[in-house]
């Protein structure tokens, strides 16, 4: 070793007495390894740092797009629920609809106490249903249900039920709210199914094993510096990225732990869904347009046109009203000179269809307008065997 005044010295040595026997001398050789075991090792290392990254990063992606669902099924809900109950029936007030808007933001507040650690938040839980639900009776449901996303949701179709939509509403109210579901689904399968522990102590391991043994495989390349100073600087910058590789998975194998999602909750949902309850009950975007006007109590499609592709998905009890509502035209006959006159005769040709029109060839000033006489059958096999 090269002290600070540039001397060098023999290598270090110690003493070991033996029994009955004079001292003698041991050097410590130097440790060190060769380079090839990292070179060969540090590509399957980088695939298991890679794989491991990207699956946690996955994990992420999907607890957010799951999110980025809750919120979009959310508003819609809020937007087609004011809007069309307040457009045909005058009975809804605004406290049905208050109760629609505390309804759809609890199910996303239930959804984050369903991702976190109950010592992480129910206790905030319980604060917002006494602050933030209006029905304490509800608030209670809520409190108090072992599987809180799905009393959300249940009240949810509750109220729709109560707004009495028409059946066609009804139906597309209830598919953004089976999406609901399905994103709450999602979020449960990511919560209750993290990375397998045996991959993730395997990474762990061999990359503390890697680091450990790297000062040895750095000795000899950097000889040139003084006392191998240089090993410390070396060491410890591609330690930190490694690690912070590894760290970095471990953060986005939980996504629901750092997700923002109370300001999801409260910025992207509560705010939209509650500021679309307000409009509805001012009646600025939705208007009453009298009973009866959209929805006919008896037959709620009466003159209304039908698609028949939603027909076919719904329930028969459903379909069947609608069917009947369709109006069925009155059937178009042919007048002989080719004008479609209801209740006219119809000019029957030979085939016993009527014909399009007047079977007379006639003669124009304007070719374009003249109608030739069509060829016999024999005639036309004589044009077609001679071409």
């Amino acid at each position: 070793w090269i002290d600070l005044d540039g001397i060098q010295h023999a290598p270090t040595h110690f003493d070991l007495p033996t029994l009955g026997a004079s001292p003698f001398i041991v050097s410590l050789p130097a440790f060190e390894l060769p380079k090839e075991p990292f070179s060969l090792t540090s590509g399957s290392l980088g695939l298991l740092l890679s794989f491991r990254t990207n699956v946690s990063y996955k994990r992420w992606n999907e607890a957010r797009t799951a999110w980025g669902k809750v919120i979009n099924d959310s508003r819609s809900i809020a937007r087609m629920g004011a809007i069309w109950s307040k457009s045909y029936k005058d009975t809804i007030d605004d406290a049905a609809l208050q109760r629609l808007g505390d309804a759809i933001c609890s199910f996303s507040r239930t959804l984050m106490n369903r991702t976190l650690p109950p010592q992480e938040d129910e206790t905030n839980f319980n604060i917002y249903t006494y602050q933030r639900i209006g029905d304490q009776n509800y608030g209670e449901v809520l409190r108090t249900a072992k599987h809180r996303p799905t009393a959300a949701l249940a009240e949810i179709s509750n109220i729709m039920v109560d707004f009495q939509l028409n059946p066609l509403h009804q139906v597309e109210v209830e598919r953004v709210v089976t999406g609901l579901c399905d994103a709450l689904g999602a979020s449960e399968r990511i919560f209750t199914s993290p990375v397998p522990t045996f991959y993730t102590r395997h990474t762990a391991r061999f990359l503390a094993f890697w680091l450990l043994a790297l000062p040895l495989g750095l000795y000899e390349p950097l000889g040139g510096s003084w006392n191998h100073i240089a090993m410390l600087p070396v060491v410890a910058v591609i330690s930190g990225f490694l690690l912070g590789i590894e760290e970095l998975a471990t953060q986005m194998e939980e996504p629901f732990s750092i997700l923002p999602m109370e300001k999801m909750c409260e910025g992207s949902i509560r705010t939209a869904v509650m500021e679309q309850v307000e409009r509805s009950q001012q009646g600025i975007q939705a208007p009453y347009y009298g009973e009866g006007k959209m929805l006919n109590v008896a037959n709620p499609y009466a003159g209304e046109a039908v698609d028949a592709a939603v027909v076919r998905e719904l329930p028969p009890t459903m379909a069947q009203p609608m069917m009947e509502a369709v109006p069925v035209p009155e059937p178009v006959v042919v007048a002989a000179n080719g004008a479609a006159l209801n209740g006219a005769p119809a000019a029957l040709g030979a085939g016993g269809m009527a014909d399009t029109r007047d079977p007379e060839p006639f003669s124009d000033e304007d070719a374009r307008k003249s109608i030739s006489s069509a060829p016999t059958f024999e005639e036309y096999m004589k044009l077609r065997n001679d071409s």
